[in-house]
């Protein structure tokens, strides 16, 4: 019997649906109405921990086992490395690439396009959070965005601001005029 494979270039993996394996027939139902930076580009299963390495199965890279994160509770561990995994997510709920996040990091400086500041968050395990993504809400509601719509890269103090004020600006001049009104500590 013969096993047709997945129509992604140099995927291999068994076909699913459509032509495609299970990862890109999720990747093309969940944004099948987005445009692509770039595509994502899944190699294959990933090789088991060899030597305390593993090879993440988009890159391609070989990297030290503790650059994937744990599954659930289990010791195993997710076929993505941590960079690779952040780049899925934001393509899944953003619309947009790795990439094109560096680009927009980068021309901002590392810093938040609203007060200008590096993100001084830290998570859970005490490293800098990265800047987040911040979108226009009328043209996408929700958390998730069509790609078209985003504004910048927020620090996480200013990106819960404007989630609180629902991208108001009167009631921004409003707390402007309150505060010239009564004064600040400074």
């Amino acid at each position: 019997m013969e096993t047709r494979t997945c129509r992604e270039d140099d995927c291999g993996r068994p076909f699913l649906a459509r032509g495609w394996c299970n990862a890109h027939y999720k990747r093309w139902w969940r944004n099948s109405k987005m445009e692509f930076d770039a595509p994502v580009r899944v190699i294959g299963p990933s090789e088991p921990a060899v030597n305390g390495t593993r090879r993440c199965n988009v890159c391609g890279n070989v990297k030290p086992f503790d650059q994937f994160d744990r599954m659930g509770n289990s010791e195993q561990r997710r076929p993505q490395c941590k960079p690779c995994r952040g780049d899925l997510r934001r393509l899944e709920q953003y619309g947009i690439s790795g990439a094109r996040y560096r680009q927009m990091f980068n021309k901002q400086q590392g810093l938040c396009a609203a007060c200008h500041h590096p993100e001084t968050g830290l998570t859970s395990l005490g490293r800098p959070r990265l800047l987040s993504v911040d979108h226009d809400h009328a043209c996408c509601p929700g958390k998730k965005s069509c790609g078209k719509c985003i504004r910048g890269l927020l620090c996480r103090r200013c990106n819960v601001t404007l989630g609180w004020v629902e991208d108001t600006p009167d009631l921004l001049l409003n707390l402007v005029d309150y505060l010239k009104e009564v004064g600040t500590n400074e």
